[in-house]
């Protein structure tokens, strides 16, 4: 009965307390359909999670305005807003102060740290994701 193994140390006990071979059998197999209906209804209950997370996006997306849509383009509103009023000023005077220093010194000093990682790495996972939408969109898949 390989494919009962994954039931591991229950089957090993299954085995030492039922001495005949059929009734281990039959309790191993009770015992293989009650995991598999634990994880059925597992998976139901993931099911129903997620179906109604879909019904609450599907509310969310509904506004025409474009920052009414819900708290998603909030989120790219504000990494928008935090790339372009800090991040692109600092990368641009960071820049500025290093070709001065390079110019002056006439050496090749390293770059500055623009800390920018993370609010990229954000940004890219949202529009990676914009991407994936819009795609469905051009589809015509809800």
């Amino acid at each position: 009965m390989a494919f009962l193994d994954f039931l591991g140390p229950i089957s090993t006990l299954i085995d030492k307390v039922l001495p005949d071979a059929n009734a281990r059998i039959a309790a191993k197999e009770k015992l293989a359909e009650l995991a598999q209906q634990g994880e059925l209804e597992e998976f139901k209950g993931e099911l129903q999670l997620a179906l109604g997370q879909q019904a609450i996006n599907l509310e969310e997306s509904k506004s025409a305005s474009l920052f009414k849509s819900g708290w998603r383009p909030a989120i790219g509103w504000v990494g928008a807003t935090a790339l372009f009023t800090y991040y692109v000023p600092y990368t641009l005077v960071a820049t500025w102060i290093w070709a001065a220093q390079v110019y002056q010194t006439h050496q090749l000093v390293s770059r500055p740290d623009l800390g920018i990682t993370d609010l990229l790495g954000l940004l890219g996972t949202l529009l990676g994701f914009g991407v994936l939408r819009s795609h469905d969109k051009k589809a015509g898949t809800a």
